[in-house]
């Protein structure tokens, strides 16, 4: 059996030694006061990562064009582990990705994850 947990601190060092550092904004839920909703505080990490072009065949998921993918998305592979080194909560879709000066909106949400241990994530982010 691996040790996935030393596998995805070496993702993270590559990572590190070829990517960018990324902003993550996970959205939160808000909540009602008397009768009017007050938005939620969100959380923001940092990750390191990269950000590319994105096909179908990268993803297995739809269709340039299609309603997953479409042209001008872009496939974001980064860390399971923050800039510090804790694990990353997994985002949600219309979470918020800063990535080159570019806040993208994510889309679709992937893992690779052997023996269940994340070792990165690869998100469709969108303008």
């Amino acid at each position: 059996m691996s040790d996935y947990a030393t596998k995805a601190k070496n993702a993270d060092a590559t990572f590190r030694r070829s990517g960018q550092l990324l902003t993550l904004t996970y959205k939160q839920p808000g909540t009602y006061v008397g009768g009017a909703q007050i938005p939620g505080v969100p959380i923001v990490k940092q990750a390191w990562g990269i950000e590319t072009g994105v096909t179908a065949r990268d993803l297995g998921v739809g269709v340039i064009n299609g309603t997953l993918i479409k042209s001008g998305d872009r496939k974001i592979m980064m860390s399971a582990l923050d800039s510090a080194g804790a694990a990353l909560p997994q985002m949600k879709n219309e979470d918020l990705v800063l990535a080159g000066g570019v806040t993208y909106s994510v889309k679709n949400v992937d893992k690779v994850a052997p023996g269940g241990v994340v070792v990165m994530w690869q998100l469709v982010g969108r303008v």
